[in-house]
């Protein structure tokens, strides 16, 4: 009889979602087991559904009409490949898409797209692709770590690896000599196994020794201010205000404040 009862609720989804529940928490509780939301799995399951997702939410109407694209297609089909061209290495976590999907179409909503947007986007996105390092596993880098999971690559005083850790935030001055203990921002965890403040514009800087925020450290290894809006760059760490403006396929871009997309932006023709 339950199973009868259940196949007919997962016909009757359609319907049964659109009454109204007074008082039935009985139905409401058995809906929710025949799955009214209409999901069986993730929404977005794999890599080139998640580049699907992304670039629909790329093309918002107001991005269309400032870029001059011609139609949505155009622009979704175009974002898309982009997005495939440049997916990082890693393995794919669907779980993380959703709330990255929705601070893309948060971003470009206005096809105007600040500093803080685009950090947002940039925070809400990092676990989208992740390492396969479970804990204690051996790592440089958060991106080797399995980052759903809330693991982080935790680097010990000095050096320049660490592992895969759960991290707990130690304050500045703090002691950091523990696996899983990680220095607040703005600090990392020095040779002496404290939490010293990052370095300084003009002082030497390497992976285990970073740099304040607004500098970044250098190939010869030393601290150096990030470049203003308008200077000529090749990534978005580079820039003071974290935006790099440049195509998918070009080498160089310009630092800006905010993207305001137009046609001649890079991001507006790779979308044409």
């Amino acid at each position: 009889m339950r199973a009868f009862i259940f196949r007919f609720l997962r016909h009757e989804t359609l319907y049964a979602c659109r009454l109204t529940a007074h008082g039935a928490a009985g139905l409401l509780a058995v809906l929710a087991m025949a799955g009214c939301s209409g999901k069986d799995g993730p929404m977005y399951p794999d890599a080139s559904s998640y580049c699907s997702g992304r670039a629909q939410a790329e093309c918002s109407k107001d991005v269309i009409q400032a870029c001059g694209i011609p139609n949505a297609t155009t622009c979704t089909t175009k974002r898309q490949a982009a997005c495939m061209a440049t997916t990082p290495a890693g393995t794919y976590s669907p779980s993380g898409a959703e709330a990255c999907i929705k601070a893309v179409s948060t971003g470009f909503a206005d096809a105007r797209l600040s500093a803080d947007e685009h950090r947002n986007i940039a925070d809400a996105c990092v676990t989208v692709f992740e390492g396969p390092g479970l804990a204690n596993t051996a790592c440089k880098l958060d991106s080797e770590c399995k980052m759903t999971g809330g693991l982080r690559c935790v680097l010990r005083g000095g050096s320049d690896t660490g592992t895969c850790q759960i991290p707990q935030r130690v304050q500045g001055g703090g002691v950091c000599s523990g696996l899983s203990q990680s220095c607040v921002p703005g600090f990392h965890c020095g040779p002496t196994e404290h939490c010293d403040i990052n370095r300084q514009v003009g002082e030497p800087c390497n992976a285990a020794q970073p740099c304040i925020q607004s500098a970044r450290c250098t190939l010869s290894g030393s601290c150096e201010k990030k470049l203003d809006d308008g200077s000529i760059c090749t990534s978005d760490q580079e820039c003071l205000n974290s935006i790099c403006a440049r195509g998918t396929n070009s080498p160089e871009g310009r630092c800006v404040t905010v993207m305001t997309l137009a046609p001649n932006e890079p991001f507006c023709v790779d979308a044409r």
